[in-house]
């Protein structure tokens, strides 16, 4: 069977099981489709259900020892678990029973991919046409982190907000790799965070940085982050072999923003007498 006719096919499944959700209980879930090579996603609705909210679902199985991933046209930008997207267009991923995110359209995440079997919904609201951007699928090599999310900063100032999985498996890593434009470069902050009670108190989670041309760097959740970090930067976090306390610890979760600022333009002189360009940073050093 063709990519194409995979998908046609997902398409069909989906319309009937709109229709019968109205008229009966839900159904059990179907079962995993198998990925292409490469495939797009292009969902289409008739205009009946418009007045109704929904959810899309497609669950994506790769082979064995391959790995599955997203690729977003516009990019996409990640939320609270409990907000909204101006839209009303809210995509949600998961990788087997773990909530990798939820997101909205326009954002700096161009691919994200996830270990094992992936699920990417789609929640509209009422109201509201379908407009769904092509996210393309595609196979990948295998993954050690529950989630790896690429993001590609335009350039241009601006925030955005990061969240680790939930819930956050023991032992399990999370990923993210940030390109910085050359004239920009980004601050890390973390907004919240909680830990969970590890059975070996020295492998509490921290904080990962991995960086052009400078040594790997650890930092621990409650200190400064890195600062004007430029180029290429790999962040990550693992978890910990947790403590079977009673009552339960709580779960690992880390909330942190990625601040993208742009250097500072200085004149100088030059020797000729004309005018020269030199970027300068807006805040100094690297933590």
């Amino acid at each position: 069977m063709s990519c194409g006719s995979t998908f046609k096919q997902i398409l069909v499944v989906l319309m009937l099981a709109v229709q019968r959700a109205f008229r009966n209980p839900p159904l059990s879930p179907a079962p995993p489709v198998k990925i292409c090579l490469k495939s797009i996603i292009e969902p289409k609705e008739h205009h009946v259900f418009q007045k109704f909210s929904r959810t899309f679902t497609w669950n994506l199985k790769p082979p064995a020892k391959r790995t599955t991933y997203f690729k977003f046209s516009t990019g996409l930008r990640q939320i609270q678990p409990t907000d909204s997207c101006p839209d009303k267009h809210v995509y949600t991923i998961t990788s087997e029973i773990v909530t990798v995110g939820r997101f909205c359209h326009n954002g700096a995440i161009k691919m994200i991919e996830v270990r094992n079997v992936g699920k990417l919904s789609l929640e509209v609201s009422g109201g509201q046409p379908l407009d769904m951007k092509d996210i393309g699928v595609q196979l990948g090599l295998a993954l050690k982190s529950v989630a790896f999310i690429d993001v590609v900063l335009p350039e241009k100032s601006l925030i955005q907000d990061f969240f680790t999985p939930n819930p956050f498996p023991e032992n399990a890593l999370s990923m993210w790799h940030f390109k910085v434009p050359h004239a920009y470069y980004i601050d890390v902050h973390i907004m919240n965070y909680t830990v969970p009670t590890c059975n070996q108190p020295e492998n509490i989670p921290k904080m990962k940085y991995i960086r052009n041309s400078k040594k790997e760097l650890l930092k621990p959740l409650n200190v400064t982050q890195p600062l004007a970090e430029t180029g290429y930067i790999r962040l990550s976090i693992k978890n910990c072999n947790m403590s079977r306390s009673d009552p339960p610890s709580e779960g690992l979760m880390v909330h942190f923003q990625i601040s993208s600022i742009k250097r500072k333009t200085v004149a100088t002189s030059s020797k000729n007498g004309e005018g020269e360009e030199e970027e300068e940073d807006e805040e100094g050093g690297s933590s």
